[in-house]
């Protein structure tokens, strides 16, 4: 439907893989870990809605499944503010927190790190 379609910024290229899951958890019942498996995949950075519940629980997951894991905290939000706040205080115990900005950087030294332009 249009409230569930993806935002023209936010798009999937051509042959990116986009998974659908219909709880709160990421893996279960997903193609999740084989992706990020195939692709030799050890670094995730996660954003969404609602910080509080769904972000914490992708975050969870990862971070178990020895993910280096990474909150884009301007790129999350909660129903309130300070469940936001509180839920990255409880996160910073499990993966680096940081700005949109911090992750083009990111990117453009793993791509770097990788021989990729």
């Amino acid at each position: 439907s249009w409230g569930a379609a993806f935002h023209d910024d936010a798009a999937p290229a051509a042959g990116e893989a986009v998974v659908h899951h219909a709880g709160i958890l990421s893996f279960p019942d997903t193609a999740l870990g084989d992706i990020l498996k195939r692709f030799d995949i050890t670094k995730v950075a996660v954003c969404g809605v609602a910080t509080r519940l769904v972000v914490e629980a992708a975050v969870f997951e990862l971070t178990d499944r020895a993910f280096e894991t990474y909150v884009v905290e301007d790129c999350c939000a909660s129903a309130r503010a300070e469940h936001h706040e509180q839920s990255l205080d409880i996160l910073r115990g499990l993966a680096a927190i940081v700005s949109s900005a911090d992750v083009q950087g990111l990117l453009a030294s793993e791509r770097k790190q990788n021989g990729r332009t």
